[in-house]
């Protein structure tokens, strides 16, 4: 093979190789430019869930601090005294309930001995009336063998007829007698199965049932007790996990409100979760559910990761960390513009954003002030000419107005007349109204 062919054929195929295997290098290795990220580690605020003062600030701002460690105790006379209260009150419902008992067990007892009493007497009538009845009938029975017998012997004209109406009497009297006791019997029955059931309807709980209502009232002063219990534990408020004090809001003397933290604490960051701030060339490169690897600065080894979401917009932590790169001269300040993504330094009442031109943008950063000495009244211009004060919150609106043309210049002859007359005030007014001034003086 000649040397021209290797020239021309095979030559021109290679440095075209290597120049696609150079671009895909290239390629490769900015699409995986890294970028620099923060882990967000979990903020913890405590506040109080009452209004009350600070009685004491254990921690300062730094301080590590381990988990149930008290960190802030707060003013709790007001819940002592309430808990003294609740104490007295359970102290005299305890007592009541006990009288309740006593007296409740004596009530009781008498009840049930008046029922026995009535269940017994009941029985000893039944068994009384019964027993006169079972009397009365075998005496009714010999009575009517006898009117029977003599009856017989009055027939035959054996016997007085006189005892015989005598025995009749006595017969018919016992007879009254015992339909007497066969209706008194059944009453005296249904009397008794009457205090029996009474007896038995007497309820076997009676002491509880008295006892019910003072417990009820002592069960709710336990309740109340148990949530002022509560509430003085919140008024220690103690770290909830491992980690850092990064802020003490309020000082022993002053008053929390609810909901206000008090102290801020920053736990340990145990579930990594890194937020990466991209660069406008990277913004779109991102997908959530895409694999990445995360690297400590310093470290060579690489964790692997998992993108979850991403954002259009810039955090404040990535903003002020562009912001902070950028160092501006003496009288200017540093401010980060969004519509450019970049920080700019802004002095002389100006604030712009944009890099050319009157383009109209939006700075984040706080009002900055010209230092320059301010003109005597004498020489300024009318409000209605004059240049208005661009500021970084009325950017858009400053930038829309039209800046106004400088005030002419004075004419040579009108400068000769102050020269002459230096004592007269200059103006830019026409020259004749100054023409009429200077013959009037003349």
């Amino acid at each position: 093979m000649s040397l021209r062919v290797v020239r021309t054929r095979i030559a021109p195929w290679g440095l075209w190789c290597a120049t696609m295997a150079g671009v895909a290098w290239l390629w490769g290795d900015v699409h995986d430019e890294a970028a620099v990220g923060f882990v967000l580690a979990a903020e913890y605020e405590l506040a109080t869930p009452e209004p009350a003062r600070v009685a004491a600030v254990a921690v300062t701002p730094g301080q590590r601090v381990r988990a149930g460690e008290v960190l802030v105790s707060l003013d709790a006379q007001a819940i002592d005294a309430e808990l003294a209260i609740v104490a007295a009150e359970r102290a005299r419902l305890e007592a009541e309930l006990g009288a309740v008992r006593a007296e409740s067990r004596v009530r009781v007892g008498d009840t049930t001995r008046e029922f026995d009493e009535s269940v017994a007497a009941a029985d000893v009538a039944l068994r009384t009336a019964r027993a006169e009845r079972k009397a009365a009938a075998a005496e009714y029975a010999a009575l009517s063998e006898q009117v029977a017998t003599l009856g017989g012997l009055v027939e035959q004209r054996m016997a007085d007829r006189r005892e015989l109406d005598a025995l009749r009497v006595e017969h018919v009297a016992l007879e009254k007698q015992l339909q007497t006791a066969d209706a008194l019997i059944p009453q005296l029955v249904s009397q008794a199965a009457a205090a029996r059931a009474r007896r038995a309807a007497l309820p076997a709980d009676a002491t509880e049932a008295a006892l019910r209502p003072v417990q009820a009232e002592l069960a709710v002063v336990e309740r109340q007790e148990q949530l002022l219990a509560v509430r003085r534990e919140a008024m220690s408020l103690r770290a909830v996990v491992d980690g850092d004090v990064a802020a003490v809001h309020l000082q022993a003397g002053e008053v929390a409100d609810t909901g206000l933290p008090i102290v801020t604490l920053v736990g340990d960051a145990a579930a990594a979760e890194v937020q990466v701030c991209q660069r406008e060339a990277q913004a779109g490169r991102g997908r959530p559910g895409e694999a990445v690897r995360v690297r400590p600065r310093g470290s060579a080894g690489a964790e692997a990761g998992v993108g979850s979401s991403a954002w259009r917009h810039a955090s404040p932590s990535c903003r002020r960390g562009a912001g902070a790169t950028r160092s501006c001269p003496s009288g200017a300040a540093s401010w980060w513009c969004a519509s450019t993504s970049r920080s700019r330094c802004c002095r002389d009442r100006r604030c712009r954003c944009a890099s050319s031109a009157r383009t109209p943008g939006r700075c984040q950063g706080r009002q900055h002030r010209s230092t320059r000495p301010a003109k005597s009244s004498a020489r300024r211009a009318p409000a209605s000419r004059r240049r208005p004060r661009s500021t970084c919150g009325r950017l858009t609106k400053s930038l829309s107005r039209r800046v106004p043309a400088p005030p002419r210049k004075t004419p040579r002859r009108l400068r000769r007349t102050r020269r002459s007359q230096p004592r007269a005030r200059w103006s830019s007014r026409p020259r004749w109204p100054l023409a009429r001034a200077s013959s009037r003086r003349r």
